[in-house]
Parts: structure tokens; C-alpha cells; sequence
């Protein structure tokens, strides 16, 4: 379809997205409701939906970072490799 100005372009493609809009707006409050109650800033939130299309990528994502950071003083622990070299020692 030919348009004869940007704007009236703009307008179609917004006037063809119209529909999905009902499902936009609930997935986007899950996603914001979400990433508050993990203590991640309204700016990155933005950032991230600027940077991932897909939404349950942001949802994952926002679990795998909540998951390092409980689980960051066991996998990040300088001393993991000697803990696991003496606990094989000991069972060798």
C-alpha cells in the first residue's frame, strides 16, 4: 500500500497494530509487577524492553539474575575449586 506522507504511514501501522493491544498491556504490567518485586530499577525494565522483543526472554531473564544472586556466594566463592579438590581427596 502506498502512502502519500510519513505520518499517514505511522498512523496505518498503528491503526494495523490496534488489536494487539489487549494482550500488550496485561504482559507488560506482569512484566513491570515482576521486575519490581526482583529490585530491578523502572530505567533498566525499560531498557530491557527496548532490547528484547521477546517478552518471556525478559521474564527469564530477570529469573536467571535473581536465581545468581541468591546463589552467587556458592558459585562465586574464590575457594569452590580448592573445596572441591580436599572433598575429593578425601574421598579417593
Amino acid at each position: 500500500m502506498q502512502y502519500r506522507t510519513k505520518m499517514e504511514a505511522f498512523l496505518g501501522g498503528v491503526w494495523t497494530l490496534t488489536p494487539l493491544i489487549p494482550g500488550v498491556i496485561p504482559f507488560g504490567l506482569v512484566t513491570g509487577v515482576m521486575a519490581i518485586e526482583m529490585g530491578v530499577s523502572p530505567g533498566t525494565t525499560m531498557g530491557m524492553t527496548l532490547l528484547f522483543y521477546s517478552g518471556s526472554a525478559q521474564m527469564n531473564t530477570f529469573t536467571a539474575v535473581s536465581m545468581s544472586e541468591s546463589h552467587c556466594d556458592f558459585c562465586c566463592s574464590p575457594n569452590l575449586y580448592k573445596d572441591q579438590q580436599m572433598k575429593a581427596a578425601k574421598l579417593g
